[in-house]
């Protein structure tokens, strides 16, 4: 992450009222500050990194912010709960028709005004003709104008602004907002109050309450990148957070990363999926596998975004989930555990590909960040052999996303706001439970990238982890039919019984090893293996002797263990051959298969 961006010094005030309301931060209208502020962005800037400032809230900060508070001293925080308390009409309110999350001594709950807010017309930008002004516009004409009074180029986007926040789409409305809902997509909303309207909507258009969000959102993104352009007279870049699934993210958040793709420039955004949300933050059983399923799913739904992936580093709360989770082991074996699971999530996410969709596949994170800002320890090999190694092209299976499911069970399950809801549910149990029972697969393909796959990229089999919900089909013929066209296609449970071009069989009843391969740029077969971190794990542990049987062309081939450096060959005779290895407990093993060809 610190090669790409960075947060820069003097630009960065702290939380988003700083930001919002400059003109009230002495620092900003300070020449000797500012001047230092400019240097600091321009050597970043010549070093090749976009500097950047945060943006983010907290539930308390609208409290903090008033007399007494934390930050009641600080300009910036002062201007904006005077601004909010002077502007009610703009708050979210819940299904009751109450403003959120307030109570009796703060009437204004968090502070929190939507991007989607339609604005009085003396609210809107200076000089704005763009008809009905939002607070998107708002934000955007205020934070446009500060990337170029620092010399910044854009936002690090966080709680608050990565998404309609906690309480869910399903439950914010507004009346400004119920009336151009109403106005854009022609529903007469039913009912005289808002808790009647919100009603008629929860009941009635979910979906399209849903995709009234999404939209909203979008053209927010789009506005601020646009502003900053106009302002600084260079390209953007906006980072944002990804905390649930693509399914989630979109019924509850409001995000939906293929729609803000369309409609802005793709190139100036890059989405983060966290996953480290789950495990280290929330100490929930988290497989290993969670990371590279809910990187592949993201990046393959919404294949002309960009992604990057937060991932557990060593670090105290990293640690922490450690000490939480895996109860059984102690002392060194613990940091030998712990060690392994990060060298397995490194690896194998790190080359987790997708199909773009223009018949092509690439990586699917395009930046790595250790932890949440880029601290903690990774060991250097890994990186060094990540950034060597790169996925040209499958082999095996691919993991099929389809967001046409998706919609099909968020319509079966249209409140939106419990993410268990969503399509594939919280942790990705249907996927993961395949992957740890020895699924090699570690290619993703969504109905996006389908018409315009090619004969390299197509995969040897489709896994669909979940095709119905409640009784009800999430797929339709037409899109199984499409899959068949072209390769097997494998539901749920199948997966587990069907032969793939790379299996992997050990003696062990405890261990399982897990992983899967892909060709690489210099046309070399790369199989990544691991031996599975399992949360009842103990000492008792032992490495895992194992083979590895690939179904390739006739001959004979050599394999070079990357890890140890050492080689070994063997033949292929009527269309499979082989190799034996050992992987230490909870290791991972990374090999290089060439095809050695007659002189």
């Amino acid at each position: 992450m610190s090669d790409v961006s960075t947060i820069s010094w003097g630009a960065d005030r702290g939380l988003a009222p700083q930001h919002l309301f400059w003109e009230s931060v002495p620092d900003y209208s300070n020449a000797a500050h500012l001047k230092e502020t400019r240097d600091v962005a321009a050597g970043h800037l010549s070093d090749g990194v976009m500097p950047l400032i945060g943006l983010q809230l907290w539930e308390d900060t609208f409290t903090e912010s008033q007399n007494g508070g934390e930050f009641a001293s600080l300009g910036g925080h002062k201007a904006w709960v005077s601004w909010v308390k002077a502007h009610q009409q703009y708050l979210g309110r819940d299904a009751e028709g109450y403003v959120l999350n307030a109570d009796s001594s703060n009437p204004s709950g968090w502070g929190y005004i939507s991007p989607l807010m339609p604005l009085d017309a003396k609210d809107a930008p200076a000089g704005w003709t763009g008809g009905t002004a939002h607070y998107a516009d708002w934000m955007a004409d205020k934070l446009g104008r500060l990337s170029a009074l620092t010399g910044t180029r854009g936002y690090e986007l966080a709680d608050f602004f990565d998404g309609s926040p906690h309480s869910g789409v399903m439950d914010f409305f507004n009346s400004r907002m119920i009336a151009e809902f109403s106005a854009k997509t022609g529903i007469k909303v039913a009912g005289s109050t808002l808790a009647q309207q919100a009603a008629d909507i929860v009941d009635n258009h979910p979906t399209q309450w849903l995709d009234y969000f999404v939209d909203g959102w979008a053209y927010g993104w789009k506005a601020l990148d646009d502003a900053i352009v106009k302002n600084t007279g260079h390209a953007a870049w906006l980072t944002t957070q990804v905390s649930f699934t693509p399914a989630a993210m979109r019924e509850f958040a409001g995000v939906d990363a293929r729609v803000i793709a369309d409609t802005m420039n793709e190139k100036d955004i890059l989405f983060n999926v966290q996953t480290l949300e789950r495990f280290e933050m929330q100490h929930k059983q988290a497989p290993a596998s969670y990371e590279q399923a809910m990187l592949g799913i993201h990046a393959a739904r919404a294949p002309d975004a960009h992604f990057g992936h937060m991932m557990s580093s060593s670090e105290d709360d990293y640690w922490g989930a450690v000490n939480s989770l895996y109860t059984g082991v102690t002392g060194t074996v613990r940091e030998e555990l712990g060690w392994g699971r990060l060298e397995q999530t490194w690896l194998q996410s790190g080359w987790t590909m997708i199909a773009d969709d223009q018949g092509g596949v690439r990586r699917a994170a395009e930046q790595w960040s250790r932890s949440y800002h880029d601290w903690g320890e990774v060991k250097q090999p890994w990186l060094d052999m990540l950034r060597d190694i790169v996925p040209t092209r499958p082999f095996g299976p691919a993991l099929y996303y389809s967001a046409n499911a998706e919609k099909a069970m968020n319509a079966l399950e249209p409140d939106g706001n419990a993410i268990g809801n969503a399509y594939l549910g919280e942790l990705l149990e249907p996927i993961t439970k395949l992957h740890d029972a020895g699924a090699t697969f570690g290619y993703y393909v969504s109905d996006a990238a389908l018409p315009s796959m090619t004969k390299a990229s197509t995969p040897s089999a489709w896994i669909i982890p979940q095709a119905t919900y409640d009784g009800h089909n999430l797929f339709s013929d037409a899109e199984i039919a499409a899959l068949k066209a072209k390769a097997p296609v494998l539901i749920g449970d199948e997966t587990l019984n069907y032969h793939y071009p790379l299996t992997f069989t050990d003696k062990d009843p405890d261990a399982q090893i897990t992983g899967y391969g892909f060709y690489d740029q210099k046309d070399r077969l790369i199989v990544v293996a691991s031996d599975r971190v399992d949360f009842n794990d103990t000492a008792a542990r032992k490495a895992v002797a194992t083979h590895v049987e690939l179904q390739l062309a006739n001959g004979h081939y050599t394999v070079q263990d990357l890890i140890h450096n050492t080689t070994q060959s063997f033949d292929v005779v009527n269309g499979v051959g082989g190799f034996d290895t050992t992987i230490a407990r909870w290791d991972t093993g990374v090999f290089a298969i060439t095809h050695d060809m007659a002189a």
